[in-house]
């Protein structure tokens, strides 16, 4: 059964409705376009809303200047206009680069998004960042904007490889962490159905993950404070995966570990919660710990946007659904072995 989240930006006048469940009938009736993964569009081109199509390949490197000037191009080949839907469909780079070039593509034109990763459909897809990467950086240039409506079908999932449905894994544990720890146990409890990807597990997941973010972006939707928690393990995780070319999810589970190692560091956290996640992304297949340089890493989060007057604000817990932001010296992250 289909399930409905509304995302309202308050003052804004924008909204976004969150459809958890089929692909059928899209809200919308006017003109469209559509960018696609190729992947997906290899494997479901029959579930696929008509329309001129640019298909795209998906992953880290089509975050880029050059493949935002593709779009572009395919929107003035289509032209498309303020009353023309551009449909991103595929994980959270081709949403990232669609929220971009329809932000900016006649000062803003609508987009909406089919998310067929689990990474898109528990985070990427939701709340409106999008960015590409530049300058050696993640998401280093973006725009914060609602797209019109976000699909997450989780009839898209039994497609994805193992690595990225493991990586979408990944940030269902951070929400949980987020969430509380009602949400965490029951993620412990579903730890064999959800590696064998059980429809019905998988749509609650979905669903919760999707709500927990609306009502956070909904409260901060420019990030100016509580939206920060949504980056738990993404400070070292962006850099590891920067440094070592590993996926987003591999990277991220790692940091969240990185993040508790912190929080237990600085008298935070339980250690038995750190280990609790350790043991849980694990039982997923995922690392839960990476290393790599010290110089090559701090080359890397001297650029994060989470900097505040030259500090990084590292998102710490104190337990489930705990979290908080704070300034760490770097000398005090274990993980950096300063």
């Amino acid at each position: 059964m289909d399930r409905e989240i509304l995302l309202e930006v308050p003052g804004d006048g924008a909204s976004c409705r969150i459809r958890v469940g089929s692909l059928d009938p899209l809200p919308w009736e006017g003109p469209l376009c559509v960018v696609v993964d190729r992947r997906v569009a290899r494997w479901h081109r029959e579930r696929l809303p008509s329309g001129p199509t640019l298909e795209v390949r998906g992953g880290e490197s089509l975050k880029t200047v050059r493949n935002l000037e593709k779009v572009w191009s395919f929107l003035k080949e289509v032209g498309a206009d303020r009353g023309t839907l551009v449909l991103g469909v595929g994980g959270g780079t081709v949403t990232d680069l669609v929220g971009f070039a329809t932000a900016t593509w006649h000062r803003g034109i609508p987009c909406a998004f089919i998310a067929t990763t689990l990474l898109g459909q528990v985070d990427a897809a939701v709340g409106g960042k999008n960015g590409l990467d530049w300058g050696g950086a993640k998401n280093q240039v973006g725009t914060i904007r609602q797209p019109r409506f976000v699909v997450c079908d989780p009839g898209f999932l039994s497609s994805l490889s193992p690595e990225d449905y493991r990586g979408g894994l990944a940030e269902v544990v951070k929400t949980a962490l987020l969430d509380g720890a009602a949400f965490f146990e029951r993620l412990e409890d579903w730890q064999g159905l959800l590696r064998h990807r059980d429809p019905e597990v998988l749509a609650e997941v979905v669903h919760r993950c999707a709500a927990f973010k609306a009502l956070v972006v909904q409260a901060d939707p420019q990030e100016a404070d509580r939206r920060r928690i949504l980056n738990l393990g993404h400070t070292l995780g962006h850099a590891w995966e920067v440094v070592l070319g590993r996926s987003h999810g591999e990277a991220v589970a790692a940091g969240i570990v990185a993040a508790c190692d912190l929080s237990v560091h600085l008298g935070l956290l339980d250690p038995s919660w750190r280990d609790r996640v350790e043991s849980l992304l694990r039982g997923f297949g995922l690392p839960t710990r990476l290393s790599a340089s010290t110089e090559a890493l701090l080359s890397v989060l001297v650029q994060d946007k989470k900097r505040r007057r030259g500090e990084i604000h590292w998102v710490l817990l104190a337990g489930p659904g705990r979290p908080l932001v704070q300034p760490v010296p770097l000398s005090e992250v274990p993980a950096l072995r300063l």
